[in-house]
């Protein structure tokens, strides 16, 4: 079984100490990586950024924006550290049932970034199954996750949840899901 790990501290300076070697952190797919811990990584790695201006100009595109939401992109930073934008959410902020692609009626709903989030991280799980020479691999990974890489802003009727018990009780089981049985332990991150 997958050993979580929740610690206090800034994931970038773990990822420059060598404690994780894989951050994947929760992006949305409107605005780019203007504040939070998605601007402090585009402001220390401009290429993780470059990215993700890519990736929001083809999600203007409705038909492309549609095969974007739950997507992982992976961007190396060397063969041994990795970033990934995980796209979980369609606007910022909180869940809504506002409409971002009218041809497919999809909804930027809590369960839409459910759904998306799992897939991103099957993805991410999927990119590290099989051994390529000088790549990381399920067995050299170490993935740290910021506390709120979920996309999943607090709804209305858990507001009571500390930060922490939100994670555990809607992101942990997914990390479980994608992870369990592929790597020893993941890490997260909060401050």
């Amino acid at each position: 079984m997958i050993q979580l790990n929740y610690i206090n501290k800034d994931i970038l300076q773990a990822f420059e100490e060598d404690e994780i070697n894989v951050i994947l952190h929760q992006c949305n797919c409107t605005v780019g990586m203007g504040a939070g811990l998605a601007k402090k990584i585009a402001d220390k790695y401009p290429q993780v950024n470059d990215f993700d201006k890519i990736m929001i100009s083809n999600c203007k595109d409705t038909s492309l924006g549609i095969i974007k939401f739950g997507y992982a992109d992976l961007i190396k930073l060397s063969e041994t550290k990795h970033i990934w934008n995980i796209y979980s959410q369609w606007y910022k902020g909180s869940p809504s049932n506002n409409t971002f692609i009218s041809v497919f009626e999809m909804q930027d709903s809590f369960i839409n970034r459910i759904i998306a989030l799992k897939i991103a991280l099957k993805n991410v799980r999927a990119n590290y199954h099989f051994k390529r020479d000088g790549d990381l691999t399920c067995e050299t990974i170490k993935i740290g996750i910021p506390l709120i890489a979920s996309g999943l802003a607090k709804q209305k009727e858990y507001k009571y949840l500390s930060d922490l018990d939100y994670f555990k009780k809607f992101i942990e089981p997914i990390i479980i899901e994608c992870f369990d049985n592929k790597i020893e332990e993941l890490n997260i991150y909060y401050l």
